[in-house]
């Protein structure tokens, strides 16, 4: 969408690329909701975007935040430019934008499933709670690019968790034998269409789409295309359901696994009048995959962000411990320029075993490894929290037994704990 005049001629612009980029994008995003939004309301997310991706840029890289007057001039053009749309200086409504593609990877949607199981921690047999399935499934041929499983309810964080899946490649057959077929979808998709609730609107998600040049559609799903696409994964919770009630979390991920490769991706579906993986296989032939330029520094956008101060010990974080030599020359250099040694640090919620320490003086993350490897290896963040709650609810009754105890001594009679 390129800024033009009032005869139609491109009008030459001084914003940076990358700024005109976010305008389009944002507008785009937009016009994909069904409610009236004023241009007052997408030159505020605009600028929202810019400031937060300044907040990590040297002065002279920052972005500059487009004024009011252009954002107006490019959602005008846009409405003018798009049939159907009506656009007006107050805002523009739109219309419903269907999960139609003509290629793989094209578009995909996101599909949120929950199943009627209990699920418990096969290292410390604690209870995890009743799972969540997320999953992105490419449009064209409703084959599975990516999932995550998840005890919170699905959010935008559920949803990066799923997309940061699907881009990387998948070497399942070590992790599960058993599994006749390969999960061959990997790369990145031109566009991500997620629900239109609020708890999917997040300026972390919009961002993290247009780094990897990821167009994300906030569509309202109609009840008859979702009951149809879901219809599937339904069908699975049901038979898992009828199979047990309760399940260790690596053998829930063996059984998806093997569901979705031998099950659903190899049978007909209705949807796309064929079978999912047939489809996938026969056109990704003629279809380049896309993938990030730098898979490392994409995976460090799905994480989850912190501050800690650097001790002789290391980095403590939720009860872990994380050092190695880099992170302790960091903390030297501080010390010697006078500086806090407060840093910022990233962390995959899905494994503990490591973190990610920012070095200001190099302008890259360290990798600083958890001084217990034997629990943390492949540990979630979930699982982690669980374990934490458990071990203060022990020392809670451990207390009180001992309390109880002198109690007893003393007066003869304690306390009943309720």
């Amino acid at each position: 969408m390129t800024p033009e005049s009032r005869n139609g001629s491109v009008k030459p612009s001084g914003l940076k690329k990358e700024v005109e980029v976010i305008i389009e994008r944002t507008i785009q995003n937009q016009f994909c909701q069904r409610k009236v939004v004023t241009i007052k309301d997408i030159h505020y997310l605009i600028t929202t975007l810019i400031l937060d991706i300044n907040r990590n840029r040297e002065v002279g890289e920052k972005l500059l935040i487009p004024s009011y007057s252009t954002v107006y001039q490019r959602v005008i053009a846009f409405g003018q430019n798009n049939i159907g749309e009506v656009a007006t200086k107050k805002g523009y409504r739109i219309n419903y934008s269907k999960l139609d593609s003509q290629y793989p990877m094209q578009k995909a949607f996101v599909v949120h499933v929950k199943l009627d199981i209990k699920v418990v921690d096969e290292t410390t047999d604690l209870p995890l709670g009743s799972p969540w399935l997320t999953l992105i499934i490419d449009c064209f041929s409703m084959y599975p690019l990516g999932m995550y499983i998840h005890f919170d309810e699905p959010s935008y964080k559920t949803v990066m968790l799923a997309l940061k899946h699907a881009i990387v490649p998948k070497e399942i057959q070590n992790s599960y034998p058993s599994i006749k077929n390969e999960w061959h979808a990997y790369g990145l998709p031109e566009t991500l269409a997620v629900t239109n609730a609020w708890g999917f609107r997040s300026n972390l998600l919009s961002q993290t789409c247009l780094q990897l040049n990821v167009n994300l559609e906030h569509c309202p799903m109609v009840p008859k295309i979702r009951g149809k696409m879901e219809q599937p994964f339904k069908t699975f919770n049901e038979l898992l359901s009828q199979k047990t009630h309760h399940i260790t979390f690596k053998s829930l991920q063996r059984l998806i696994h093997v569901w979705l490769l031998d099950n659903y991706s190899e049978n007909y579906n209705t949807n796309v009048k064929g079978v999912p993986a047939v489809i996938w296989r026969e056109n990704m032939k003629n279809t380049p995959k896309i993938m990030p330029s730098s898979m490392k520094d994409t995976l460090l956008l799905f994480m989850e962000e912190c501050n800690a101060t650097i001790t002789n010990n290391g980095i403590r974080h939720l009860g872990l411990t994380y050092v190695s030599p880099e992170l302790l020359k960091l903390s030297v250099k501080l010390e010697r320029w006078g500086q806090d040694k407060k840093v910022i640090f990233k962390y995959d919620p899905t494994d503990l075993a490591k973190i990610h320490v920012y070095d200001e003086y190099e302008k890259r993350f360290l990798e600083v490894p958890s001084t217990n490897l034997e629990y943390t290896k492949n540990v979630t963040l979930h699982s982690h929290i669980v374990f934490l709650k458990d071990l203060q609810k022990k020392k809670v009754d451990q207390v009180f037994k001992n309390t109880n105890k002198k109690l007893t001594v003393i007066t003869g009679r304690g306390y009943k704990q309720k």
